[in-house]
């Protein structure tokens, strides 16, 4: 029975990869241990408690170095050359994009303030002013 399914299920799915066209799966596989991942995720969630979140892209780069650094496809070692300042600048562009806007849509009075729609609602506050003569 497997002590921790996560590390037991990267073990399975590296024992069952390879290059296309090679049949060498006995070649490939994954040597990280349990307690190894059990003992980065405790970094991360002290390092997360710490910062209040602000660090998930530097703890999440960790995990991801942990475990590239530990498969073998064919003999072949990978390795991870991500950076965290990429994946919290793709994360901002994401929220900056998607989040923000359809939060601010969301709203009705939001058109209103849009400059793109300046008659949107502004005709609700023009009154006319006949001349009096």
């Amino acid at each position: 029975m497997p002590f921790f399914i996560p590390v037991d299920l990267q073990k399975w799915n590296m024992n069952h990869t390879y290059y296309e066209g090679e049949k060498g799966a006995e070649d490939s596989r994954f040597d990280g241990n349990t307690f190894q991942y059990i003992g980065y995720n405790i970094m991360q969630f002290l390092l997360l408690v710490v910062t209040f979140g602000l660090a998930y892209p530097w703890t999440h780069k960790m995990i991801l170095r942990w475990q590239t650094k530990h498969q073998l496809i064919n003999n072949d070692r990978l390795i991870y050359d991500g950076t965290a300042l990429g994946m919290l600048v793709r994360a901002l562009v994401v929220i900056l994009t998607l989040v923000i806007p359809f939060a601010f849509l969301a709203s009705p009075w939001a058109y209103c303030w849009l400059p793109i729609l300046p008659h949107s609602c502004g005709s609700q506050f023009c009154r006319i002013i006949f001349d009096k003569k």
